[in-house]
């Protein structure tokens, strides 16, 4: 395990928790909400590890190891535009979700994210 992984907790059984003789995650976490780990300690039969922000030592057998991804950077045409019609792709736009009031003409390009 690197320095920190994220992880989600699966659950525990009274049984697990009885046999690895670490804090009880039933208490002060939920199934299936994903935590950062550090700190694994893995031993020949027992093996902990603890989560940011919260206080404890959990048993790993409690959590599955999440796997990270990274986002390739888009490419995206950057255009100069003065009024609408003045490039294809430029759309007639709102700012957010209100209506503008600056009476000033927005517009987005639509890009792939």
């Amino acid at each position: 395990m690197s320095i920190t992984s994220l992880v989600r907790y699966i659950g525990a059984t009274q049984d697990q928790i009885d046999f690895g003789g670490w804090d009880d995650p039933r208490e002060v976490l939920e199934i299936n909400k994903i935590y950062e780990a550090y700190n694994c300690v893995v031993g020949p039969l027992k093996s902990y590890f603890e989560l940011v922000g919260i206080h404890g030592r959990f048993n790993t057998v409690h959590f599955e190891p999440l796997k990270r991804y990274r986002k390739r950077p888009v490419i995206i045409e950057a255009v100069q535009w003065f009024k609408h019609g003045d490039h294809p792709k430029v759309f007639r736009t709102n700012v957010g979700d209100n209506v503008c009031d600056c009476h000033e003409n927005h517009g987005i390009i639509e890009t792939l994210e």
